[in-house]
């Protein structure tokens, strides 16, 4: 049966094939040194240019160990699909790209430079990775390219250009602790984190509130992104005793942990961030590391809401093997929804779309809520030096027997003493 998506996929495919690894500081150096050049020229996508088809972009890993990942922009990707199966926003229809950056930093910056110079972009929407969007944090500041619904919970990856989506990570990190300690009585608390920016900010929130908690015997265990075997690192939780653990770390990470686990005989209860909860590779791990996993979510969707089931619908057609909840792909999907909401906005009334009016729109954003996500502020907001990371409500989710449901609805989340966020 014929298609008429303006979304095109076979563009993901440009440059998967390239395996080269190459130093992301050079790369980074090099794209700032262009981008000089290229924004004295000016960008020639910083509005529609009179065209009703708006080309939207985002990296992500569509190949690698952690391809999973990807889902956040396939999500998206759904979104804006339905979007242009239903006319568009205002008439305007989107042609989405996501291009392979194998979830490795040092290729996201040609990945982005493809995305900005030769597809000629209006933004980027749910981009995937915290070291990824860093690697490009300054070339896309300097383009002046907005980046909507970003795939981090690094507050330190926002700037005037670019929002992020997801609750902090050193707010989620204490979140998750506070709550352990609330329903895990008398229970040890640990956690192993990925040592870089990753992870890094999560153990920041895990000590705040750990000395806020008085818990002294608080075990935090580090490992390294590039580590082939994290046993040692699981076998110091064990002998500690840590009976619930909080797992920080890269989406390709949590399998080899609960491997680990299991080789070593060791079942604690499991905390993680949403992005960990994907059915389909929790299926594929042993039943007594996964079966009572709780994660935390920025997605808090109301189960009697009709919305859901037109969502539901969209997998169902556009992307059937996606697991829509709670997993990775509803996040990007809610990126997807705000850019739509903002986009909208800009242009009600026959408004032509441009980068300025679009971020414009989105710095008034104030407790902003869809269908999917809750209380979300870009708005500047005193003592607040990082306003385009927000504090959105979260609900934790549980996972048993292949099925994931909601153990706690959305609840606000304190804002861990000296976070920059909202």
């Amino acid at each position: 049966m014929k298609t008429t998506w303006v979304v095109k996929p076979e563009s993901r495919n440009l440059y998967c094939r390239q395996n080269s690894r190459r130093n992301a500081a050079v790369l980074v150096a090099g794209i700032a040194a262009s981008a000089v050049l290229l924004a004295a020229c000016g960008s020639s996508s910083d509005s529609s240019g009179g065209s009703k088809t708006i080309k939207l972009g985002s990296f992500a890993p569509l190949s690698g160990p952690a391809v999973s990942a990807s889902d956040y922009a396939k999500g998206a990707e759904v979104c804006f699909k339905q979007a242009n199966a239903s006319g568009g926003v205002n008439g305007y229809k989107f042609d989405y790209q996501i291009l392979d950056d194998q979830y490795n930093p040092a290729r996201t910056p040609s990945v982005t430079r493809v995305l900005v110079e030769k597809n000629k972009v209006f933004a980027l929407v749910s981009t995937v990775g915290t070291a990824q969007l860093l690697a490009v944090k300054g070339y896309l500041d300097s383009q002046k390219v907005p980046v909507v619904g970003a795939g981090t919970g690094g507050s330190s990856a926002a700037s005037d250009n670019i929002y992020i989506l997801l609750q902090s990570y050193a707010n989620e990190g204490a979140f998750q602790l506070k709550f352990a300690s609330d329903n895990f009585s008398g229970a040890k608390l640990g956690a192993i984190y990925q040592n870089d920016a990753v992870g890094q900010p999560d153990l920041v929130g895990y000590k705040a509130e750990a000395k806020s908690l008085g818990l002294s015997d608080f075990v935090a265990v580090p490992y390294t992104a590039a580590a082939a075997d994290l046993t040692p690192q699981v076998s110091k939780l064990k002998a500690a005793g840590i009976e619930v653990v909080m797992e920080a770390g890269g989406s390709a990470d949590y399998p080899r942990i609960v491997k680990a686990m299991d080789a070593l005989n060791y079942h604690p209860k499991i905390i993680a961030a949403s992005y960990q909860g994907t059915v389909r590779v929790l299926k594929g791990l042993p039943t007594k590391s996964t079966d009572g996993k709780l994660f935390f979510s920025s997605i808090t969707p109301p189960s009697n809401d009709p919305a859901l089931a037109d969502l539901r619908a969209g997998f169902a057609k556009y992307a059937p093997k996606l697991d829509p909840i709670p997993g990775t792909s509803l996040l990007g999907y809610a990126g997807c929804l705000m850019f739509k909401d903002a986009f909208k906005q800009m242009t009600d009334g026959g408004t032509k779309p441009t980068r300025p009016a679009l971020l414009k729109i989105l710095n008034g954003f104030k407790n902003y809520s869809n269908v999917l996500v809750k209380n979300i502020t870009y708005a500047p907001s005193p003592g607040v030096t990082a306003p385009h990371a927000p504090r959105p409500d979260m609900s934790v989710w549980t996972y048993k027997n292949g099925v994931v449901s909601i153990l706690k609805s959305a609840s606000s989340v304190p804002k861990v003493p000296g976070e920059p966020t909202q």
